[in-house]
């Protein structure tokens, strides 16, 4: 049996956040700050979220979301860019 990777890993965490698994492309190394968008993400449990796409383009991790979050949406939108700035000097 395959090993499940970190990505995988974070699916079974949070599935509603990963509806189409095969959207979300990129090695290994940026599963590490991916991980940490969801944590802090999670912190703020929205009740509605998730990832349209996860992928690497131009050396840099691009994280897609949606979703109705209210008043938390203007968060979740710091920390996934704040999560991918921090990608981009890596």
């Amino acid at each position: 049996m395959e090993e499940k990777t970190c990505l995988d890993k974070m699916i079974d965490e949070w599935p509603s956040w990963f509806p189409k698994p095969s959207m979300y492309g990129c090695g290994e190394g940026w599963h590490p700050l991916i991980r940490e968008a969801c944590e802090k993400v999670a912190a703020l449990n929205p009740a509605n979220f998730h990832f349209l796409q996860i992928k690497e383009k131009f050396g840099g991790l691009r994280l897609y979301s949606t979703g109705d979050a209210g008043e938390k949406t203007r968060e979740i939108f710091r920390i996934l860019g704040e999560v991918a700035k921090n990608a981009a000097r890596v």
